[in-house]
Parts: C-alpha cells; sequence; structure tokens
C-alpha cells in the first residue's frame, strides 16, 4: 500500500472536472478522502463515497477530516497531499512530487512540506511565490528554468505535499480561521517551528485564486476577485488574525497583510453590493482585532 493519500475538499464542485481528478489519482493511490462542506452529492466520484459534513464547516476543518479519515483507513500513511477541488493535476504529478521530496531531504532534512509551481488557468504564466526568510515576507516572480527549487516559501493549500508527523506536531490547520490565511497559517505554523517548506517547478498543477477579472485602475490592470459576500469578513479577519500571531516574528508580515486588505477594498469599485462588502470588511476588520487567532 502506498505511504501517502490525497485529501480533496469539496463544495457544490463540477462533477465532471472532478471525476477526472479522481480516475487519475486512482491510478496511483487508493488513498483518497473527499470531504464535502456543500449540499449532499447524489452519487459517488470514481467509486470514491464522499464524506458528508452536512454543512460548511470551513476548508481548515474539512482539510482536518480528511487527514484523520486517511489515518484511519491507511495505516502506513506518511505524507498527505491537498488539492482543491477545480485544481487539474497533469500525469505523472504524484511521482515528480515524491521523487522530488525525497531528493531534496536529503540535503534538507528539516522538509517537511513540499509545493508545486501554480499556472494560471485563464491567464498565461505562473503565481507569483511568497518568501519568507531572514530578509522577511516579500512576493518573488521566479524563473523556474533558472531556479528550479526555492526554499522558505507559503504556498496556498491546492497541491502541497506535507509531512504527516509535521502536520500533526504543529496542531493541523486553524479551524478557527474557517477560510482565507489558512494555508499561510499553517505554512507559518511550520516555519517557525524550525521546519522547512520548498516549492518546486519540476511540478506543477493549473488552478485559479477565484474568478479574477482584469480591470484597469489609474492605467494598471489589476485582478478583481469576485469572491462571495462571506470571504470579505475573513479575509479582513484573518489577515488582522495574521498580523497579530507573526507580525513580529519577521519582517514584512504586517505589510503583506495590509496589502492584501487593501487590495479588497479597492476592489469595492469594482464589484456588487459595495456598501454590505464595505459593512463586512470593517466588521472583520474589528473583530480581528479582539477576537483570539488560536
Amino acid at each position: 500500500m502506498n505511504n501517502w493519500g490525497v485529501v480533496i475538499v469539496l463544495y457544490n464542485p463540477d462533477l465532471g472536472q472532478l471525476e477526472k481528478t479522481v480516475r487519475q489519482i486512482h491510478r496511483q493511490t487508493d488513498s483518497i478522502a473527499l470531504v464535502n462542506n456543500g449540499s449532499a452529492l447524489t452519487a459517488t466520484v470514481d467509486n470514491v463515497v464522499a464524506y458528508e459534513l452536512g454543512r460548511n464547516v470551513g476548508i481548515a476543518s474539512a482539510q482536518n477530516y480528511g487527514v484523520e479519515r486517511l489515518r484511519e483507513t491507511s495505516p502506513d500513511l506518511k505524507y498527505v497531499f491537498f488539492l482543491d477541488q477545480d485544481s487539474q493535476v497533469p500525469s505523472g504529478y504524484f511521482e515528480q512530487m515524491l521523487a522530488t521530496w525525497h531528493e531534496v531531504a536529503n540535503k534538507t532534512p528539516q522538509l517537511r512540506a513540499l509545493s508545486p509551481k501554480i499556472t494560471r488557468r485563464k491567464e498565461s504564466g505562473n503565481y507569483s511565490t511568497l518568501i519568507f526568510d531572514q530578509k522577511g515576507l516579500r512576493k518573488q516572480n521566479l524563473d523556474f528554468r533558472e531556479q528550479p527549487l526555492i526554499l522558505n516559501t507559503l504556498p496556498i493549500s491546492s497541491g502541497l505535499m506535507v509531512s504527516l508527523e509535521a502536520f500533526q506536531a504543529v496542531g493541523g490547520l486553524s479551524e478557527n480561521w474557517f477560510i482565507d490565511w489558512v494555508d499561510f497559517d499553517f505554512d507559518l505554523k511550520l516555519l517557525t517551528r524550525g521546519y522547512q517548506i520548498a516549492t518546486t517547478g519540476r511540478a506543477s498543477i493549473i488552478h485559479e485564486i477565484g474568478t479574477p477579472e482584469r480591470r484597469n485602475f489609474f492605467g494598471k490592470k489589476i485582478a478583481v476577485t469576485n469572491y462571495v459576500l462571506f470571504r470579505e469578513f475573513y479575509t479582513a479577519r484573518n489577515g488582522m488574525y495574521l498580523i497579530r500571531k507573526y507580525g513580529k516574528k519577521g519582517n514584512g508580515i504586517a505589510k503583506y497583510s495590509w496589502g492584501q486588505i487593501g487590495r479588497r477594498f479597492l476592489m469595492l469599485i469594482y464589484e456588487p453590493k459595495k456598501i454590505r462588502r464595505l459593512a463586512t470588511l470593517i466588521r472583520g476588520l474589528l473583530v480581528g482585532l479582539v477576537t483570539s487567532f488560536d
């Protein structure tokens, strides 16, 4: 039996795309946990029965739940991959990630998480990479042809391969955070504990963050993500949580977090329900200032 498995959190997915992804994973492992946060599925997905949670408990709680179910069904489990329901995984992805892990781990014994290159679905190019090291937190556009591996990264969870031992050591994902910034909180929990995270250009997935629409802002193109309304609250609240929890652990965290929150306010210009969105963002900021982030 393989010592790795895959967790995919669902929320009203495109079943056709999901079926293709699960069928491809099934060729390599039977350790698959589909955790459904949305309406109950009426059919199996490539003969995999989803775990029905009955309501939206948030991506953090659902991913933790998926890891626990994999542990129950796969006693040899050592590594877990996280995928979003709409991420497209090319053939050979898991083999390349596993091979890269073992190669990097020989030189970097503290490696506990590995992420792929994230390629945009609707636009050319790759997403930029967040790096957190002695210089602080910064965003960088990498040419993976010149630099196939980068250490000290803060990747999103989709495509992430993580050591089960480290996942348990840091307490998994912070369920109180629900959604948004959850993956960065998890990354920083690993890094501030002395573990290492790497991003490789040797493996890639196709992914889209939100449903972005390019709009013109004084001659500069900005990506309007068109989030559903409730995510405005978690973007603002959890951004404040990130600042309060990690702001003193390295330069750039507060600046980056405020920048992302500021972008949400800027996007009000282009999105509907402006007054409700503004009120939701402000409420998130206030709640993030006075409530516990643990």
